[in-house]
């Protein structure tokens, strides 16, 4: 199957492995492949599903996104410090219901998540929490599409995509700090309560 001048993409079938591999002609990193039982990018964690400015609107899954926690994979877990804890706490405090007379949204926007980090002096853009992506503009070439019989379908088009930027939120971070922040009250106190009761 080719596109424009600049770039072709081959789909090419395995029938003993039962695998189809769409890959480019140009770029062999560019290549994407499906089985029997799922549909995955060609090399290990080096591709995303949609881009800051072209999202997908709705994810329809039978259940929750997996992300990678293996500890081998990680840096050492400390404790909080006590500006993290002030912040998911105060994170807590700003989850209200957002929206409009169609339907309620219950969360927290990042710009005032921001602003709670940067009051406890954290550096907001040091967590993995809070995300900011910025994008030129730019001209994309959708090429003309041809039938078995070499007839035009489609003509060849173009999409002009305009400069911007957008904060986002990784709310299973978000989460996490936030109980992170109320286990850490409630272990703080316990502690106290404890002492007062030494006292009695």
């Amino acid at each position: 199957i080719s596109g424009n001048t600049a770039e072709r993409w081959l789909i090419s079938c395995s029938t003993a492995a039962s695998i189809i591999t769409m890959r480019s002609d140009t770029n062999a990193a560019l290549n994407y492949q499906m089985d029997p039982t799922a549909h995955y990018p060609g090399s290990n964690n080096a591709r995303s599903s949609g881009k800051a400015n072209l999202r997908w609107s709705v994810v329809y899954a039978g259940s929750g996104a997996i992300s990678t926690s293996d500890a081998r994979m990680k840096t050492s877990v400390r404790k909080m410090s006590d500006a993290e804890v002030s912040v998911g706490l105060g994170i807590a405090d700003e989850v209200e219901k957002k929206g409009d007379d169609a339907r309620l949204h219950s969360g927290v926007t990042v710009q005032r998540v921001i602003e709670i980090f940067e009051k406890h002096g954290l550096d907001p853009f040091e967590y993995g929490a809070v995300c900011y992506d910025k994008w030129d503009d730019y001209t994309e070439t959708i090429p003309e599409t041809l039938d078995e019989n070499g007839g035009v379908l489609t003509e060849e088009y173009t999409l002009h995509h305009p400069a911007g930027d957008i904060y986002s939120l990784r709310n299973d971070e978000i989460h996490y700090l936030i109980m992170g922040a109320i286990r850490e009250q409630q272990r703080r106190l316990e502690a106290r309560i404890s002492r007062l009761e030494q006292l009695e």
